[in-house]
């Protein structure tokens, strides 16, 4: 649901009432920062990607050729690589602290054959529109957005946001670049502020997760050597670079040696960015929000080795208070914290017994009320490609059969925190063509 600036408004005075509003405006602002960064960066790629086509002494058939190819190449390499990645896909890790042998979350559910799919299908349509007469293609407006024009997730007719429209873009204009400019892979790209091989770094399209120990790509097709996504520095020398638009399962839980307090921009899911917007001392997931829900509310089953052990707990009960609802219209409010876990009746019918299948979560912004058929309009993380990609607004079912919904209101230092005019956990701004970075410390 798109919400226009009244709307914005109206939603800001119920939480003003609520004690919220300094809350609900950082949660805001932190999605208006990532679409404001995604937007400077695909005018410093696009710009870029245009002068080196105007400078090349290349056929611009021949050119769009090349591209498509090296698209074709990278698809093949990645469905080869996802192949070999199939005996990690269940194998559940709920501490998120992966050793070399394992595979981090972001790798195994990677959807880098999608957005290559994506690409190749906007090349073919709109390569010389882009590149050669300059004009942004009807639907892919990227860029003139005022910060209150919060993205929905979803299909959008007119701006790439809240989609995988923004993905294959990008993944599409990189591509393009690498071979106007004969390199091979994502990091040796040159764009606007990003002059160096750590750009990626400091990017909100593109990000490294480590590849597992025992896959050595070249053993798997000797074309890895041109591959465009393998990734390495001294930090991290064996991973794999993918293009997103915010969202990655799993977000950067397993990157605390790389960006110890999250990588500003970083990719994230549901509740990586809450933990980041809600100022948690650790990570935690939705199953870990279920077992705090059942201990503080003594309803259902509860892990006695998570609560004897874990640093979850104190952690969600430093930052979360579990909010009873008896009367959801006049109970839910702005800025309360939602998860939602659904489950396999079959197997658990009360709902009480097991952490279900899947979940997800994020910030209250409003409840509709319209009986069984009631929702939350939320703000968080989500994918669902080509139709849902990144952070924005989302209508989440509140009464789903299989669903448990828990509410929380927020607590600790995110919730008294002074508004600011951008989100507290990306608080950088832009300083001509140089980002400055101030990131807050989180414990």
């Amino acid at each position: 649901m798109a919400l226009d600036k009244a709307q914005i408004e109206a939603l800001l005075q119920r939480a003003e009432v609520a004690g919220t509003k300094n809350f609900v405006v950082n949660a805001l602002g932190s999605e208006a920062d990532i679409r404001r960064r995604r937007a400077q960066e695909l005018e410093w790629l696009i710009g870029e990607t245009r002068k080196a086509i105007s400078q090349a002494d290349s056929d611009p058939a021949v050119l769009k050729q090349g591209v498509l190819d090296k698209l074709q190449t990278d698809l093949d390499l990645v469905k080869s690589l996802n192949g070999a990645l199939v005996s990690y896909r269940n194998v559940y890790k709920p501490d998120f602290v992966y050793s070399a042998q394992e595979c981090t979350y972001p790798l195994k559910s990677n959807k880098m054959a999608l957005a290559i799919e994506g690409a190749i299908q906007f090349v073919q349509s709109h390569f010389e529109e882009l590149f050669d007469k300059g004009q942004v293609p009807t639907g892919y407006t990227y860029s003139g957005l005022e910060p209150w024009q919060v993205t929905a997730l979803g299909p959008n007719p007119s701006t790439i946001y809240g989609n995988s429209k923004s993905t294959f873009l990008q993944t599409a204009a990189l591509t393009t670049l690498l071979v106007v400019t004969g390199k091979h892979r994502l990091q040796d790209a040159r764009f606007g502020a990003f002059q160096d091989a750590n750009w990626i770094d400091r990017s909100v399209m593109a990000h490294p997760t480590t590849l597992p120990e025992a896959i050595h790509l070249p053993t798997l097709d000797a074309r890895f050597d041109r591959f465009t996504y393998a990734f390495g520095d001294p930090a991290n020398p064996r991973a794999f670079a993918f293009v997103h638009s915010g969202f990655a399962f799993g977000g950067q839980r397993p990157e605390g040696n790389w960006y110890p307090q999250g990588k500003i921009g970083g990719p994230e899911d549901g509740s990586s960015w809450l933990r980041n917007i809600t100022e948690s001392a650790c990570p935690f997931t939705t199953a870990d929000a279920l077992f705090y829900h059942r201990w503080k509310l003594q309803q259902g089953f509860v892990s006695p080795d998570w609560l004897e052990k874990a640093p979850e707990p104190k952690a969600l009960e430093a930052i979360a208070t579990p909010v009873v609802i008896r009367d959801p219209q006049r109970d839910i409010k702005p800025g309360m914290m939602y998860v939602f876990r659904d489950f396999d009746l079959s197997a658990d019918p009360q709902m009480d017994k097991t952490l279900g299948k899947s979940g997800n979560s994020g910030i209250v912004l409003d409840f509709v009320s319209n009986g069984p058929d009631s929702s939350i309009l939320g703000l968080g993380c989500n994918r669902d490609m080509p139709d849902i990609e990144g952070i924005g607004t989302q209508s989440v079912a509140y009464a789903k059969p299989e669903r448990t919904m828990m509410l929380f209101s927020v607590t600790g230092n995110a919730a008294s925190r002074a508004q600011g005019s951008t989100s507290l956990w990306l608080g950088e701004e832009f300083a001509g063509d140089k980002a400055v970075y101030q990131r807050p410390k989180i414990k």
